[in-house]
């Protein structure tokens, strides 16, 4: 990106979501959490969209995992996106809410239609990190049109924004902070 004016970084964010959309890599994001016993733990979501006027940042996952145990317990989140072909990093610090059929089950049922039937599956294979039998190949279990219980959305709302962009000499960086309804934009050496 050669413009480096400031923009508010989700206006940026789309900016680079389109220059890589035929990237698959661009569509996911790093996301870390810290565990019961207080350690961090890192892994790969897919994007799955993004709020604009919120600054919120969603995905799916599975309430019986672990990162959604760590995110009940601290709603803590950090994420790290790195766009190749831009060579733009956003790392993201970001209060989270696990949105599921018990306080939103039409957001629920649109994002579970959304899914790829690959994607479905998934979610019906049975418990994750639970023993797997090697002799039986993963069977999706369950109705594939229906959410279930355990299928949940994960808003990941951003408190402060840390944008790199490595194109040109000088780089360009900056922080974004949210104050209110507003974010407090400052570039700063890289």
């Amino acid at each position: 990106m050669s413009d480096n004016k400031p923009l508010i970084w989700t206006e940026r964010l789309l900016k680079s979501l389109q220059a890589g959309k035929d990237s698959p890599e661009s569509r996911f994001m790093q996301v870390a959490t810290c565990n019961k016993d207080g350690l961090p733990e890192n892994r790969t979501l897919v994007f799955r969209q993004l709020d604009t006027d919120e600054g919120i940042i969603y995905t799916v996952s599975d309430l019986r995992t672990a990162k959604a145990d760590a995110l009940k317990a601290n709603a803590n989140a950090a994420i790290c996106w790195y766009f190749t072909g831009s060579r733009e990093q956003y790392r993201l610090n970001c209060t989270t809410t696990i949105i599921t059929a018990d306080n939103a089950p039409e957001d629920i049922h649109r994002a579970w239609s959304e899914m790829s039937v690959q994607g479905k599956k998934q979610f019906l294979w049975g418990v994750p990190g639970s023993v797997r039998q090697p002799a039986k190949p993963l069977k999706a279990e369950g109705d594939m049109n229906t959410p279930p219980p355990h299928f949940c959305k994960l808003a990941f709302r951003a408190d402060s924004v840390d944008y790199l962009n490595l194109k040109g000499n000088p780089q360009y960086r900056e922080f974004q902070t949210r104050c209110d309804s507003d974010w407090q934009i400052r570039a700063v050496i890289p």
